[in-house]
């Protein structure tokens, strides 16, 4: 069978997150593949690198590249109108509008699906405020009509957990293949840094360090007994108002622990005002892959306090050793074996975090078996589930001709 042309349709081309890691994960299964999208934005998507992009009408729109959420009512055209023809496979990368676009019945549409619409289907009271809110159900009652039906389209619907799979045959009444998670970078070696050349590093946090009872924190094994000098625990998020970033800060200013959280965001003033300038609380800011890395090699654990689809992170930071706690209703909870390499907390609230975070200082976790944990989530295997999904698909495609 020849090599398929592929083409990779993802709703907006403006951020770099885990949905992205995904994008670019399909790029290296699939190196000849363009990206399409609504609206394209090069100097807050960098890592597209030479990666060929193209656009929707959307592109040519005063704001839309800013303000995309204020042409949701045009999501739907933009991506049905995208002229596809020249192409064997299609994969819509989507939590929202890319799987609306229309094939041909020989061409191969298949949908991995990050979430159905969260506004139109599992949040949509959330989305909805107060202001406009008769506007805005109007409005999502006919997008959802749209949505409904544009999720009948690919050939294959793929979710990326069994979260998103439950709300898939929920909202969009149809069944799923099989789960393939997303990929995540496991580094094949996890170096543990000496606690001289981390508390080096780390003098400015010194104040921090000497506050902390390290004998809480513990680890079983020999090698492990150098992650005793893990001495804050770590928040590695976009500071948005969903991820719940402000019950971590709580908890941690009560439990008089230090709190490092990587990332920006909206909400990062009024987090900030939460922290009152405690000496506790570090806002670290956007951070390269070498500086994740050795903040993940200095957490003690990484909290989870948000609903996610998925969550990459947990796995990358269990790839290091780092046990996970997480909001027990989120897909998190699916990367997690219950107090082996993580906690799950009932509630989204301080008083929960705070029980899971104490309850973790009285286990000795097993490094080993946490990352042995994160290689069932490795890229490779993404890879493998991806590539045959596509190669059966089209070959079906090609039987049926």
């Amino acid at each position: 069978m020849k090599q398929p042309s592929v083409v990779i349709i993802y709703d907006r081309v403006n951020k770099f997150g885990g949905a992205e890691r995904v994008l670019l994960a399909l790029h290296e299964l699939f190196p000849q593949s363009v990206l399409i999208t609504s609206v394209f934005d090069p100097s807050k998507a960098r890592w597209v690198g030479n990666w060929e992009v193209r656009t929707s009408f959307l592109q040519h729109v005063p704001l839309a590249k800013a303000h995309h959420e204020w042409f949701a009512l045009l999501m739907p055209l933009a991506f049905e109108s995208l002229d596809l023809h020249k192409f064997d496979v299609i994969i819509s990368v989507t939590s929202e509008a890319a799987k609306y676009v229309i094939t041909s019945p020989m061409q191969l549409h298949i949908c991995y699906c990050l979430t159905p619409t969260r506004y139109l289907w599992s949040h949509t009271q959330e989305y909805e405020g107060r202001s406009w809110r008769w506007v805005k159900r109007l409005c999502f009652s006919w997008l959802r009509s749209r949505d409904y039906i544009a999720a009948q389209r690919p050939d294959v619907m793929i979710p990326i957990s069994t979260l998103v799979k439950k709300r898939i045959e929920k909202y969009y009444s149809r069944s799923c293949i099989e789960v393939v998670y997303p990929p995540v970078e496991i580094p094949k070696v996890s170096s543990i840094k000496s606690p001289q050349r981390r508390l080096a590093e780390e003098s400015e946090y010194q104040g921090k360090i000497n506050s902390v009872d390290r004998s809480s924190f513990k680890f079983q094994n020999d090698a492990a007994r150098k992650l005793e000098t893990r001495n804050y625990v770590l928040i590695v998020s976009r500071l948005v108002p969903y991820k719940k970033v402000d019950l971590a800060i709580q908890a941690c200013l009560q439990l008089h622990i230090p709190l490092h959280m990587v990332g920006t965001g909206s909400d990062e003033q009024r987090l900030k005002k939460i922290a009152n300038k405690s000496s506790l609380i570090t806002f670290v800011g956007a951070a390269s892959e070498l500086q994740l890395t050795g903040e993940y090699e200095g957490a003690f654990c990484l909290l989870c306090p948000q609903e996610e689809d998925f969550g990459i992170v947990s796995v990358e930071a269990q790839s290091y050793g780092i046990p996970v706690l997480s909001y027990a209703n989120s897909g998190i909870a699916e990367t997690i074996i219950e107090g082996k390499t993580g906690i799950l907390f009932p509630e989204q609230t301080s008083e929960s975090l705070v029980g899971a975070i104490q309850k973790a200082q009285q286990i000795s976790w097993d490094r080993t078996i946490i990352q042995k944990n994160a290689r069932r989530f490795d890229k490779k295997l993404f890879f493998a589930k991806m590539e045959k999904i596509v190669y059966d698909g089209k070959r079906s495609k090609e039987n049926y001709e």
